[in-house]
Protein backbone atom coordinates (compact mmCIF):
# COMPACT_ATOMS: atom_id res chain seq x y z
CA UNK A 1 0.00 0.00 0.00
CA UNK A 2 1.59 3.20 -1.11
CA UNK A 3 2.00 5.80 1.58
CA UNK A 4 1.37 9.54 0.90
CA UNK A 5 4.28 12.38 1.59
CA UNK A 6 1.88 15.13 1.78
CA UNK A 7 2.91 16.94 5.42
CA UNK A 8 -0.17 17.07 7.47
CA UNK A 9 -0.79 19.51 10.97
CA UNK A 10 0.67 16.29 12.66
CA UNK A 11 3.67 15.25 11.27
CA UNK A 12 4.48 19.35 11.52
CA UNK A 13 3.74 18.89 15.32
CA UNK A 14 6.05 16.04 15.51
CA UNK A 15 9.12 17.93 14.38
CA UNK A 16 7.83 21.38 16.32
CA UNK A 17 7.08 18.94 19.46
CA UNK A 18 3.92 20.72 19.87
CA UNK A 19 0.49 19.74 20.28
CA UNK A 20 -1.77 19.50 16.18
CA UNK A 21 -4.13 22.13 17.76
CA UNK A 22 -1.30 24.32 18.11
CA UNK A 23 -0.17 23.71 14.83
CA UNK A 24 -3.47 24.82 13.32
CA UNK A 25 -3.37 27.35 15.45
CA UNK A 26 -0.38 29.15 14.69
CA UNK A 27 -1.11 28.50 10.61
CA UNK A 28 -4.08 30.63 10.96
CA UNK A 29 -2.14 33.22 13.48
CA UNK A 30 -4.53 32.72 15.96
CA UNK A 31 -3.69 35.32 18.63
CA UNK A 32 -3.58 32.88 21.72
CA UNK A 33 -0.33 31.76 20.16
CA UNK A 34 2.74 33.40 20.80
CA UNK A 35 4.83 35.19 18.32
CA UNK A 36 7.61 32.90 18.41
CA UNK A 37 5.73 29.45 18.31
CA UNK A 38 4.28 31.35 15.40
CA UNK A 39 7.54 31.45 13.36
CA UNK A 40 8.70 28.35 14.22
CA UNK A 41 5.90 26.72 13.30
CA UNK A 42 5.12 28.19 10.24
CA UNK A 43 9.11 27.84 8.95
CA UNK A 44 9.09 24.09 10.12
CA UNK A 45 5.64 23.71 7.59
CA UNK A 46 7.10 25.60 4.54
CA UNK A 47 10.33 23.17 5.13
CA UNK A 48 7.77 20.21 4.79
CA UNK A 49 5.85 21.94 1.80
CA UNK A 50 2.58 21.90 3.70
CA UNK A 51 -0.53 22.99 1.76
CA UNK A 52 -3.59 23.58 3.86
CA UNK A 53 -6.51 22.00 2.15
CA UNK A 54 -8.98 24.27 1.58
CA UNK A 55 -12.03 22.22 1.69
CA UNK A 56 -11.23 21.28 5.18
CA UNK A 57 -10.30 24.54 6.07
CA UNK A 58 -13.73 25.84 4.99
CA UNK A 59 -15.33 22.78 7.42
CA UNK A 60 -13.36 23.82 10.36
CA UNK A 61 -14.31 27.75 9.53
CA UNK A 62 -17.65 26.37 9.63
CA UNK A 63 -17.49 24.33 12.88
CA UNK A 64 -15.90 27.26 15.04
CA UNK A 65 -18.32 29.80 14.00
CA UNK A 66 -21.18 27.28 14.46
CA UNK A 67 -20.58 26.71 18.28
CA UNK A 68 -21.69 30.34 18.91
CA UNK A 69 -19.57 31.42 21.73
CA UNK A 70 -18.02 34.43 21.70
CA UNK A 71 -14.53 32.73 22.27
CA UNK A 72 -14.12 31.45 18.60
CA UNK A 73 -17.36 33.68 16.66
CA UNK A 74 -17.21 36.83 17.79
CA UNK A 75 -16.95 40.12 15.95
CA UNK A 76 -17.21 43.60 16.45
CA UNK A 77 -18.27 47.11 15.07
CA UNK A 78 -16.82 50.50 16.46
CA UNK A 79 -19.26 52.85 16.09
CA UNK A 80 -19.20 56.78 16.10
CA UNK A 81 -21.29 59.05 17.93
CA UNK A 82 -24.71 59.95 16.83
CA UNK A 83 -24.76 62.38 13.97
CA UNK A 84 -25.14 63.20 10.54
CA UNK A 85 -24.34 59.85 9.57
CA UNK A 86 -27.17 58.31 12.17
CA UNK A 87 -28.88 57.04 9.37
CA UNK A 88 -26.76 55.57 6.86
CA UNK A 89 -24.78 53.77 10.04
CA UNK A 90 -28.21 52.69 11.16
CA UNK A 91 -29.07 51.02 7.69
CA UNK A 92 -24.97 49.87 7.54
CA UNK A 93 -25.41 47.65 11.04
CA UNK A 94 -28.69 46.36 10.45
CA UNK A 95 -26.89 44.64 7.43
CA UNK A 96 -24.07 43.90 8.88
CA UNK A 97 -25.89 42.23 11.85
CA UNK A 98 -27.76 40.51 9.17
CA UNK A 99 -25.07 38.91 7.42
CA UNK A 100 -23.24 37.98 10.63
CA UNK A 101 -25.86 36.10 12.65
CA UNK A 102 -26.62 33.99 9.39
CA UNK A 103 -22.87 33.12 9.36
CA UNK A 104 -23.37 32.16 13.22
CA UNK A 105 -21.32 34.82 14.44
CA UNK A 106 -22.08 36.84 17.79
CA UNK A 107 -21.83 40.83 16.60
CA UNK A 108 -21.65 42.93 19.79
CA UNK A 109 -21.78 47.34 18.92
CA UNK A 110 -19.03 49.49 20.49
CA UNK A 111 -18.89 53.02 20.88
CA UNK A 112 -15.69 54.29 19.75
CA UNK A 113 -14.61 57.56 20.20
CA UNK A 114 -10.83 57.65 19.28
CA UNK A 115 -9.04 58.77 21.79
CA UNK A 116 -5.80 57.25 22.37
CA UNK A 117 -6.32 56.00 26.22
CA UNK A 118 -9.20 54.81 24.99
CA UNK A 119 -7.91 53.19 22.26
CA UNK A 120 -5.76 51.10 23.81
CA UNK A 121 -8.11 50.00 26.93
CA UNK A 122 -10.76 48.83 23.73
CA UNK A 123 -8.40 46.43 22.30
CA UNK A 124 -7.94 44.77 25.54
CA UNK A 125 -11.13 44.62 26.11
CA UNK A 126 -11.87 43.44 23.26
CA UNK A 127 -9.36 40.77 23.40
CA UNK A 128 -10.88 39.40 26.82
CA UNK A 129 -14.40 39.22 25.32
CA UNK A 130 -12.92 36.87 22.44
CA UNK A 131 -13.84 39.11 19.41
CA UNK A 132 -11.88 38.18 16.33
CA UNK A 133 -13.02 41.01 13.85
CA UNK A 134 -13.43 44.16 13.83
CA UNK A 135 -15.59 46.73 11.55
CA UNK A 136 -15.59 50.35 11.40
CA UNK A 137 -18.40 52.62 10.70
CA UNK A 138 -18.13 56.02 9.13
CA UNK A 139 -17.09 59.14 11.23
CA UNK A 140 -17.96 62.83 10.78
CA UNK A 141 -14.59 64.04 9.69
CA UNK A 142 -11.63 62.04 8.18
CA UNK A 143 -9.22 61.79 11.59
CA UNK A 144 -6.71 59.17 11.72
CA UNK A 145 -8.69 56.97 13.41
CA UNK A 146 -7.22 53.96 15.99
CA UNK A 147 -4.30 56.04 16.32
CA UNK A 148 -3.61 54.21 19.50
CA UNK A 149 -5.71 50.91 18.98
CA UNK A 150 -3.47 47.56 18.99
CA UNK A 151 -5.01 46.04 15.63
CA UNK A 152 -2.05 43.47 15.55
CA UNK A 153 -4.53 40.88 17.34
CA UNK A 154 -7.64 41.76 14.95
CA UNK A 155 -8.81 41.61 11.57
CA UNK A 156 -9.94 44.64 10.61
CA UNK A 157 -12.38 45.65 8.17
CA UNK A 158 -13.60 49.74 7.57
CA UNK A 159 -16.97 49.80 6.01
CA UNK A 160 -15.67 53.85 5.35
CA UNK A 161 -13.06 55.74 3.09
CA UNK A 162 -12.42 58.13 5.40
CA UNK A 163 -10.12 55.65 7.45
CA UNK A 164 -6.62 57.42 6.39
CA UNK A 165 -4.18 55.97 8.83
CA UNK A 166 -3.88 52.83 9.33
CA UNK A 167 -5.70 51.74 6.61
CA UNK A 168 -7.50 48.54 6.47
CA UNK A 169 -8.89 46.59 3.60
CA UNK A 170 -12.61 48.64 3.37
CA UNK A 171 -16.19 47.90 1.46
CA UNK A 172 -17.45 51.51 1.15
CA UNK A 173 -20.46 52.91 -1.82
CA UNK A 174 -18.48 53.53 -5.12
CA UNK A 175 -18.63 56.86 -5.00
CA UNK A 176 -17.73 58.09 -8.07
CA UNK A 177 -19.76 55.72 -10.24
CA UNK A 178 -23.18 56.61 -8.09
CA UNK A 179 -22.71 60.56 -9.13
CA UNK A 180 -22.01 59.86 -12.49
CA UNK A 181 -25.19 57.80 -12.48
CA UNK A 182 -26.90 61.05 -10.55
CA UNK A 183 -25.85 62.92 -13.25
CA UNK A 184 -26.97 60.71 -16.29
CA UNK A 185 -30.13 59.97 -14.39
CA UNK A 186 -30.57 63.85 -14.58
CA UNK A 187 -28.83 64.65 -17.97
CA UNK A 188 -31.59 61.96 -19.56
CA UNK A 189 -34.86 64.17 -17.97
CA UNK A 190 -33.85 67.12 -19.33
CA UNK A 191 -31.45 68.93 -17.02
CA UNK A 192 -28.64 70.89 -17.35
CA UNK A 193 -27.53 73.40 -15.03
CA UNK A 194 -26.62 71.25 -12.05
CA UNK A 195 -24.83 71.98 -9.02
CA UNK A 196 -23.09 70.24 -6.77
CA UNK A 197 -23.48 71.27 -2.65
CA UNK A 198 -21.78 69.48 -0.48
CA UNK A 199 -20.45 70.04 3.34
CA UNK A 200 -16.45 70.01 3.47
CA UNK A 201 -16.67 66.99 5.87
CA UNK A 202 -18.92 64.54 3.44
CA UNK A 203 -15.95 65.90 0.53
CA UNK A 204 -13.16 64.27 2.59
CA UNK A 205 -14.95 61.29 3.58
CA UNK A 206 -15.58 60.40 0.23
CA UNK A 207 -12.22 61.36 -1.08
CA UNK A 208 -13.15 63.67 -3.43
CA UNK A 209 -14.45 60.77 -5.49
CA UNK A 210 -17.96 62.19 -5.81
CA UNK A 211 -16.79 65.38 -6.52
CA UNK A 212 -14.40 64.54 -8.96
CA UNK A 213 -17.35 62.77 -11.04
CA UNK A 214 -19.31 65.76 -10.77
CA UNK A 215 -16.90 68.02 -12.11
CA UNK A 216 -15.83 65.17 -15.13
CA UNK A 217 -19.60 66.02 -15.80
CA UNK A 218 -19.69 69.32 -15.93
CA UNK A 219 -16.75 69.34 -18.73
CA UNK A 220 -17.42 66.58 -20.48
CA UNK A 221 -21.09 65.71 -20.03
CA UNK A 222 -23.16 68.05 -22.39
CA UNK A 223 -24.10 69.91 -18.84
CA UNK A 224 -23.72 73.07 -18.05
CA UNK A 225 -20.37 74.14 -15.35
CA UNK A 226 -21.89 75.72 -12.23
CA UNK A 227 -19.11 76.31 -10.00
CA UNK A 228 -19.65 73.48 -6.81
CA UNK A 229 -20.78 74.83 -3.12
CA UNK A 230 -18.48 72.82 -0.96
CA UNK A 231 -18.20 74.44 2.73
CA UNK A 232 -17.43 73.69 6.44
CA UNK A 233 -19.74 75.99 8.34
CA UNK A 234 -23.03 75.22 6.32
CA UNK A 235 -23.82 78.95 6.55
CA UNK A 236 -26.95 79.94 5.47
CA UNK A 237 -26.08 83.00 3.77
CA UNK A 238 -23.56 81.68 1.85
CA UNK A 239 -25.47 78.89 0.76
CA UNK A 240 -28.46 81.28 -0.48
CA UNK A 241 -25.72 83.86 -1.97
CA UNK A 242 -24.48 80.65 -4.54
CA UNK A 243 -28.02 79.58 -5.28
CA UNK A 244 -28.95 83.68 -6.28
CA UNK A 245 -25.63 83.83 -7.94
CA UNK A 246 -25.15 80.31 -9.87
CA UNK A 247 -29.08 79.78 -10.50
CA UNK A 248 -29.28 75.72 -10.13
CA UNK A 249 -31.50 74.03 -11.76
CA UNK A 250 -31.18 70.97 -9.61
CA UNK A 251 -28.64 70.65 -6.68
CA UNK A 252 -26.61 67.49 -5.80
CA UNK A 253 -26.52 67.33 -2.11
CA UNK A 254 -25.06 65.11 0.33
CA UNK A 255 -27.36 64.87 3.99
CA UNK A 256 -25.94 67.52 5.94
CA UNK A 257 -25.65 70.31 2.61
CA UNK A 258 -29.02 68.95 1.47
CA UNK A 259 -30.72 69.78 4.58
CA UNK A 260 -29.05 73.05 4.79
CA UNK A 261 -30.16 73.79 1.61
CA UNK A 262 -33.87 72.71 1.93
CA UNK A 263 -33.99 75.12 4.77
CA UNK A 264 -33.02 78.28 3.16
CA UNK A 265 -35.39 77.73 0.23
CA UNK A 266 -38.23 76.74 2.47
CA UNK A 267 -37.68 80.66 3.32
CA UNK A 268 -38.62 81.41 -0.49
CA UNK A 269 -36.78 84.05 -2.69
CA UNK A 270 -35.15 82.43 -5.18
CA UNK A 271 -38.02 82.49 -8.05
CA UNK A 272 -38.62 79.01 -9.75
CA UNK A 273 -37.44 76.25 -6.76
CA UNK A 274 -34.49 74.07 -7.80
CA UNK A 275 -35.09 70.41 -7.36
CA UNK A 276 -32.77 68.80 -4.48
CA UNK A 277 -31.47 65.19 -5.17
CA UNK A 278 -29.92 63.49 -2.41
CA UNK A 279 -26.60 61.17 -2.73
CA UNK A 280 -27.77 59.36 0.77
CA UNK A 281 -31.43 57.87 -0.44
CA UNK A 282 -33.99 57.96 1.25
CA UNK A 283 -34.10 61.69 2.50
CA UNK A 284 -37.00 63.73 3.78
CA UNK A 285 -35.71 66.67 1.25
CA UNK A 286 -34.47 65.28 -2.03
CA UNK A 287 -37.14 63.99 -5.25
CA UNK A 288 -34.76 61.74 -5.96
CA UNK A 289 -31.10 60.18 -5.23
CA UNK A 290 -28.96 57.43 -5.05
CA UNK A 291 -29.80 54.33 -2.88
CA UNK A 292 -26.34 53.47 -1.43
CA UNK A 293 -27.41 49.66 -0.54
CA UNK A 294 -25.78 49.70 2.68
CA UNK A 295 -27.11 46.24 3.71
CA UNK A 296 -24.96 45.24 0.67
CA UNK A 297 -22.20 47.33 1.76
CA UNK A 298 -22.43 45.84 5.85
CA UNK A 299 -22.99 41.97 4.32
CA UNK A 300 -20.10 42.15 1.87
CA UNK A 301 -17.83 43.66 4.73
CA UNK A 302 -18.74 40.59 7.27
CA UNK A 303 -17.76 38.39 4.26
CA UNK A 304 -14.27 40.09 3.89
CA UNK A 305 -14.14 40.05 7.45
CA UNK A 306 -14.91 36.53 7.95
CA UNK A 307 -12.61 35.24 5.26
CA UNK A 308 -9.56 37.49 6.77
CA UNK A 309 -10.85 35.40 9.89
CA UNK A 310 -10.71 31.98 8.76
CA UNK A 311 -7.08 32.73 7.35
CA UNK A 312 -5.65 34.23 10.26
CA UNK A 313 -5.09 38.04 8.15
CA UNK A 314 -4.77 40.38 11.21
CA UNK A 315 -3.33 43.51 11.89
CA UNK A 316 -2.46 46.18 9.08
CA UNK A 317 -2.04 44.53 5.60
CA UNK A 318 0.50 45.32 3.10
CA UNK A 319 -1.65 46.66 0.10
CA UNK A 320 -5.20 47.38 1.85
CA UNK A 321 -7.95 46.24 -1.09
CA UNK A 322 -11.06 48.20 -1.46
CA UNK A 323 -14.19 46.86 -2.61
CA UNK A 324 -16.76 48.99 -4.43
CA UNK A 325 -20.37 48.39 -3.87
CA UNK A 326 -22.68 50.21 -6.62
CA UNK A 327 -25.80 52.55 -5.71
CA UNK A 328 -29.40 52.42 -7.49
CA UNK A 329 -31.26 55.50 -8.60
CA UNK A 330 -34.73 56.13 -6.52
CA UNK A 331 -37.27 58.77 -7.12
CA UNK A 332 -40.44 59.65 -5.68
Amino acid sequence: MKTSLQPTVRSIAAVAGVSATTVALALRNAPRISAATKQRVKKIAAAQGYRPDPVIGRLMHHMRTRRGTKEHASVCVLAPPAGAMRFFSARLIAGIRKRAEALGYVLSVVPFHNDNAVDRSLSTSLRNRGVEGVILLPFEGPPELMSGFDCRHFCVVAATSAQKKPVFHSVVPNHFDNMMLVWEKLRAGGARRIGLAFSAGHDLRVRHRSAGAAAWQMFFGQTEAVPPLIQSTLAEDEIARWLRTERPRVVVCDHAMGEAVAAVLARGGFGTRPRLVTTNWPSAFAVAGVDQCEAEIGAAAVDLLTGMIHRGETGIPSNPRVTMINGVWRSR
